[in-house]
């Protein structure tokens, strides 16, 4: 055993002993180790860093509302870091769990709370502020000095221009609310209540600042923007369709979803605690759409991905509900179509129609109270038409049968023996009448949004208790006569009069038509070269038409690869998740088809056909290949 308390003797010692002298610390008698004190002071600023005397629960809900689970830590008031929560409940074994929820931007939350450029006091466009002041040290009220910047289209055109290049100045919170005070007064005073559009701060952020919101436009008359149209992170169609945000399911349903469509929303950017349900739901054979002009996030989720110009994605929604509303409802009745409207939607309410220069423009819903009918909230009872007995009812679940105790158990969507009628077309007491409807495709006008031109439409309506009570029609007819879909000859046809016949309102002008009244192949504005789309598939259930437009299906910087194919609706319901072999029928077009194309074999001895499945991808019916029409076109 090495005596380590005597010095050493052993050759090579004076090397040792010399070796005291070029290194700091203290040396063992026996010269072979060193013993150094302190040196991790540093150590202490990392250990602070992430030191705290209290964990709390909050979230992130500026701007957002994911409402994620943080642990947030906290050393003398101060937010030192935050981590996501992982104790969510379970939801069991046969779908993914909730948590972590949470984002890059949320873990560096605290980053903003304390930065130096956070705003903290109001800042107006320093030319408008200039001129303000000018006008209000001028004429002495807030008000004439508001209308007199916007009475001059100069000055207005000068603080509007100024728009996007900075130029902000800190203004007092007093000025800053006087101002918007001022302008509201003006607009109300100038062009009405329903000129102002509000938007609150979200629920998710502050439930009280949100009501406060609400209420106070609720008061004036004006309508409220939904915040999902701010953000671009959920459905702005809920709000707008229903006035109610999220009258949706949630992100967790995307997990039970056959068939989705991202669109307005880069869902792994803007919800991106929610984007795991779309990467996992593709494991069960989910078919994803999204529309976007751009190669976004989302669009790796994407199966098919159609990526209009900027600016015309709404022309593509408006075709696709023409297309529905035609295929599924006018020229053929689709039962679960029909079902679901009738049931979930206020296509059967009947509105008011009030004549206006030579027609009639709607007017509002028609209420209980219009009937003549008492009782609790009757002005708040939306009617409509029953099928069967052909009587004006007011069925359950309108506003009116939520706030009173006359009402309780009311407020839910239970029809009993009512079957609201869809639309009046074909009533006997029906007939034709041409109403007026916005048009907005004109420019010119006040501040360059439109001349106030309208569009003639036709649609049916009778009157309700004989020639002097209210004429009314149905939103569905109304809807109808909005996207111009023609419904036969006479005047509930729908159609743009003065256009030379029955056709889409879409159509700009007579260029646009070749000699037998259809569509000009070489019509302005469409490539010579364009790609020619298939011919539409017979298909009774709804679910196998062709796309509305050519779809892009190789992505940038990919390889394209073998011609994919990909089962329709109906067969890919009948296949179920899609992963590993299925049967149809053999007289089904899968049977068909899929011989043609090599994917189906030979009838099985139980007169079946079975189809190969790949691994990991449904298998398609057409193929999607430039030049070719596809399948349902031979």
């Amino acid at each position: 055993m090495t005596d380590t308390r005597t010095p050493p003797t052993e050759p090579g010692a004076a090397l040792l002993r010399a070796g005291r002298f070029f290194r700091p610390g203290t040396a063992a008698p026996d010269l072979h180790s060193i013993g150094l004190v302190g040196g991790r002071e540093s150590d202490a600023f990392y250990r602070d860093r992430w030191s705290h005397d209290k964990v709390v629960t909050s979230t992130h809900g500026v701007n957002c509302t994911g409402s994620c689970r943080w642990n947030v830590f906290v050393k003398d008031g101060i937010i030192t870091w935050e981590t996501q929560a992982t104790d969510y409940p379970s939801v069991g074994p046969d779908r993914p769990e909730y948590e972590p929820r949470g984002c890059p931007r949320g873990a560096a939350f605290s980053w903003y709370t304390y930065s130096p450029t956070r705003v903290r006091y109001p800042y107006v466009r320093g030319v408008l502020l200039e001129m303000y002041r000018e006008a209000k040290a001028r004429l002495t009220d807030p008000v004439l000095a508001w209308a007199d910047i916007q009475g001059d289209p100069e000055r207005r055109r000068r603080y509007q221009r100024a728009r996007g290049k900075g130029g902000l100045v800190r203004a007092s919170w007093d000025e800053a609310v006087e101002m918007v005070a001022a302008a509201h007064v003006h607009t109300i005073r100038t062009q009405g209540p329903d000129r102002i559009a509000g938007f609150s701060p979200i629920p998710a952020m502050s439930m009280v600042s949100h009501a406060a919101g609400a209420r106070f436009h609720s008061l004036i008359g004006a309508p409220m923007l939904s915040f999902y149209d701010w953000y671009a992170d959920l459905p702005v169609a809920s709000p707008q369709v229903f006035g109610d945000q999220t009258d949706v399911p949630e992100s967790g349903d995307w997990w039970d979803a056959a068939y989705l469509i991202m669109w307005g929303s880069n869902v792994p950017v803007t919800r991106t605690p929610d984007a795991h349900w779309m990467a996992e739901a593709r494991y069960r054979g989910q078919k994803v759409v999204v529309v976007s002009p751009d190669y976004a996030d989302n669009t790796k989720f994407a199966d098919q991905w159609l990526h209009p110009h900027p600016g015309t994605d709404a022309a593509l929604a408006l075709a696709m509900g023409h297309v529905v509303l035609k295929e599924f409802f006018v020229d053929r009745e689709t039962p679960f179509f029909d079902d679901y409207v009738r049931r979930f939607t206020d296509l059967p309410f009947l509105v008011t129609l009030t004549e206006r220069d030579g027609g009639y423009v709607p007017a509002k819903f028609l209420r209980a109270a219009d009937l003549g009918q008492e009782g609790a909230d009757a002005a708040w009872k939306t009617v409509v038409l029953d099928d069967t007995t052909g009587r004006a009812v007011v069925p359950n679940g309108s506003l009116g049968f939520r706030w009173n105790e006359a009402d309780q158990g009311r407020w839910n969507l239970d029809l009993g023996d009512v079957r609201p009628r869809l639309s009046l077309h074909g009533h006997e007491m029906a007939s034709g009448v041409e109403v007026l409807l916005p048009r907005f495709d004109t420019e010119g006008g006040a501040h360059a949004q439109g001349r106030g031109e309208v569009v003639r439409r036709g649609v049916p309506a009778t009157r309700l208790g004989g020639a002097t009570g209210p004429l009314v029609t149905t939103v569905f007819d109304l809807l109808l006569a909005q996207y111009g879909v023609a419904r036969g000859a006479g005047p509930v046809a729908g159609v743009v009069r003065g256009r030379g016949g029955a056709r889409h309102a879409g159509v700009a002008g007579d260029a646009h038509l070749g000699a037998g009244g259809g569509l000009r192949a070489d019509r302005p504005g469409v490539r010579a070269d364009r790609r020619a789309l298939p011919g539409t598939l017979h298909d009774p259930d709804g679910c196998g038409h062709q796309p509305l437009v050519p779809l892009r299906d190789d992505l940038p910087g990919v390889p394209r690869p073998a011609p994919a194919h990909r089962l329709p609706g109906p067969q890919r319901r009948r296949l179920g998740a899609l992963r590993g072999p299925g049967e149809v029928p053999p007289g089904d077009r899968l049977g068909v088809a899929g011989r043609r194309l090599g994917l189906v074999a030979a009838p099985a001895p139980d007169d079946r056909h079975r189809v190969l499945v790949p691994e990991h991808r449904p298998v398609p019916l057409r193929p999607v290949r430039r030049g070719r029409a596809g399948l349902a076109a031979r």
